[in-house]
């Protein structure tokens, strides 16, 4: 009957579409695939049409194996790192920052505090991400050899 309301039983969690969501978005926000949500509600005939106010049902995120997302941070100062981890959208569980240098004499030089400060890395810790700074030779297959002798 048209207008009827039925009730589809939800073993997971009931969430409600919002502004700007998509199946995909939702997919990654849950840690489950578009299929899932698919499979869990035979109502979403048209993936790319769903509605502002539409309830779904997500199930309960099937337990995988933990892959690590790691990325080099090289050639900016700590805020813009900072703003590069952020566009990652929680993405990151490891970082590493260009910390130290290698000059022509095969020295080892510390960054500089634009690079290197304790808030930087607290604001990491905080959003469970390790740092763990690299040496930096610039790509420089001389300084490489400064290194080795």
């Amino acid at each position: 009957m048209l207008g009827q309301t039925i009730c589809i039983p939800c073993s997971g969690v009931k969430y409600t579409i919002g502004p700007g969501d998509s199946l995909w978005r939702i997919s990654q926000t849950f840690g489950i695939t578009v299929d899932e949500i698919l499979s869990n509600n035979p109502q979403l005939t048209d993936p790319n049409n769903i509605v502002v106010g539409q309830i779904i049902c997500i199930p309960e995120a099937p337990v995988r194996e933990k892959r690590l997302s790691l990325s080099y941070l090289f050639g900016g100062t700590s805020s813009q790192y900072l703003d590069s981890v952020s566009q990652t959208k929680d993405s990151l569980d490891i970082v590493c920052p260009d910390f130290f240098d290698i000059d022509r004499s095969g020295n080892l030089l510390l960054a500089t505090s634009e690079k290197l400060n304790k808030s930087f890395v607290d604001t990491l810790h905080s959003e469970n991400i390790l740092v763990v700074p690299f040496l930096s030779n610039h790509f420089d297959r001389s300084l490489r050899n400064y290194c080795f002798k």
